[in-house]
């Protein structure tokens, strides 16, 4: 399922006994609330606990918001998320068609951005980044008891 910014969110939320939903957004800062609303809506219908769609929300908006900074767009503009139902939680990935992570000082205690990726550690049982012969994907696992 691909779920452009055209659509809908009641069409892109209809996803019941689904193994996984992928999205593909432009990479544009207005693509990262609407990936946030969009997935809200999918890990809703999947019957998350309220807590963990919103650990979902913030992990898959910090993902995003890297898209679009730091990665670089496809051949289409966009860069990709996956969302997949595990036994105990949720993994999301983020594609991008970017070379993969740059090193990248520590932010300085007065700066106000940089910390996206030490709270995405912090909020999931494990998370990385993959390079693929397209680009990267990076991605995180979030688990709950109850899912």
């Amino acid at each position: 399922m691909v779920a452009r910014q055209d659509l809908r969110a009641k069409e892109a939320i209809e996803v019941a006994g689904c193994l996984s939903v992928q999205m593909s957004f432009l990479r544009a800062h207005a693509s990262v609330p609407l990936a946030r609303a969009l997935i809200r809506g999918v890990v809703g219908a999947w019957k998350f606990d309220r807590p963990l769609v919103q650990d979902i929300e913030l992990v898959a908006s910090e993902l995003c918001t890297n898209a679009v900074l730091h990665g670089a767009a496809s051949c289409l503009g966009c860069f990709d998320v996956r969302l997949a139902p595990q036994p105990r939680g949720l993994r999301i990935e983020v594609t991008d068609a970017g070379p993969g992570p740059v090193d990248r000082p520590a932010p300085s205690a007065l700066a106000e951005n940089g910390r996206g990726l030490l709270l995405v550690s912090r909020m999931c049982e494990s998370w990385g980044v993959d390079a693929t012969s397209d680009g990267t994907v990076v991605w995180a696992e979030l688990r709950t008891d109850a899912a």
